[in-house]
C-alpha cells in the first residue's frame, strides 16, 4: 500500500473534552448491552469547551465518542459477544483495537451546567470524552442496515 508523502499535515491529536461519570468502577459491572433504561450517568465537561454544549438541550439524543484507554490495541481478532466466534476488530464492536474508539448513541435527560446527564452507557466511570453530537435519525439511522451473523 502507497501512504500519501501528505500524511504529515493531518493533526491526529486527539483531546478530551471531558469525563463520563458512570456507577461502574470495574468493567465486571457494565452492562454488555446498555438499554435507554439504564442507570444514568453524566458527562462532564471541562470548562475550556463548555461554550461547545450552547444549544445541546434541544436533542433527546446525543452520540458519544469515548476512549477505552485500557484496551488492548494489539489485538486484531476478537471473539464475538454475540455468537462466540473470533472476527477482525474491524468486523465486530470488541473494545480491543488499534484505536480504542467507542461510539454511543444515548438517551438525554438534561443539562446540569457543564454536564449532560444520560443512560444508556457501558463504560467505566472516568473514562475520558472525545466528542458529542447531536443524534439526528434522518441522517444517523440506516433502517435496512445487517450485519448477517447479528441477526
Amino acid at each position: 500500500m502507497q501512504v500519501p508523502d501528505d500524511r504529515r499535515r493531518f493533526d491526529t491529536q486527539l483531546r478530551v473534552v471531558g469525563y463520563v461519570r458512570t456507577p461502574y468502577r470495574t468493567l465486571a459491572e457494565c452492562p454488555s448491552t446498555p438499554s435507554g433504561d439504564a442507570e444514568r450517568s453524566r458527562i462532564e465537561i471541562l470548562p475550556e469547551y463548555s461554550a461547545a454544549l450552547e444549544g445541546i438541550e434541544a436533542a433527546s439524543h446525543v452520540v458519544l465518542l469515548y476512549w477505552l484507554g485500557d484496551a488492548d490495541r494489539g489485538v486484531l481478532q476478537a471473539v464475538t459477544r454475540v455468537d462466540g466466534r473470533v472476527r477482525g476488530v474491524f468486523a465486530n464492536r470488541a473494545p480491543t483495537r488499534p484505536n480504542p474508539i467507542a461510539l454511543a448513541a444515548v438517551r438525554m435527560h438534561g443539562r446540569e451546567g457543564d454536564a449532560l446527564v444520560v443512560s444508556g452507557l457501558d463504560c467505566l466511570d472516568g473514562t475520558p470524552a472525545l466528542d458529542i453530537k447531536p443524534y439526528v435519525s434522518r441522517l444517523d439511522c440506516v433502517p435496512d442496515a445487517t450485519v448477517d451473523w447479528m441477526d
